[in-house]
């Protein structure tokens, strides 16, 4: 073999070595993502990406309150006279006799156990409730007598001339008072 003949053979196996190894070069793996395991090559976009960039890509449509979803009307009391409630806020829907306005907290729920007594009488026990009132139009109260109303404890007599509805607000320290507005 002669020298030139050598040459252009090492040329010849030279480049289809460098041709070989140039086509089987490995490519670099782009960094791991949560939908793609780390060492997948990206070659086209994931079916998810693709949706979650159309999603993004599209206006959000706002639905006014009054189209809103409704959380669902409060069961009728099993016994109108005795009600017992709990509420996530005064905006929550209310049935019966007793309404609650304002907590006296915000963030903890309220309570509510109220109960016709008969004969003019009424209970009401309360946790967390700042402002209320109560529907003496729902009740059968003897129009012209006083009521005695018992507050979380505390004895209030109404005379006849208040009605159908009374408000009460509770002070910072405790006392029930009639609201008059």
């Amino acid at each position: 073999m002669t020298r030139s003949s050598f040459a252009a053979t090492a040329a010849v196996t030279l480049l289809g070595v460098w041709h070989l190894t140039a086509g089987c070069r490995e490519q670099p793996v782009p960094p791991a993502s949560p939908q793609r395991p780390a060492g997948q090559a990206a070659q086209e976009p994931d079916r998810e990406d693709a949706a979650a960039d159309k999603l993004a890509a599209e206006p959000t449509e706002i639905v006014p309150p009054s189209q809103a979803p409704q959380p669902p009307e409060p069961p009728e009391p099993a016994d109108p006279f005795h009600l017992d409630f709990r509420l996530a806020s005064p905006e929550q829907k209310q049935r019966g006799w007793v309404q609650v306005m304002k907590f006296f907290n915000e963030g903890p729920p309220a309570s509510v156990e109220a109960r016709w007594e008969g004969s003019n009488r009424i209970t009401v026990d309360t946790q967390n409730v700042q402002h209320l009132y109560l529907d003496l139009g729902q009740l059968p109260v003897e129009r012209r007598k006083s009521i005695t109303l018992r507050l979380n404890g505390q004895g209030i007599e109404l005379s006849s001339k208040y009605g159908p509805l009374v408000e009460f607000e509770r002070t910072q320290a405790g006392i029930w008072r009639l609201r008059r507005d």
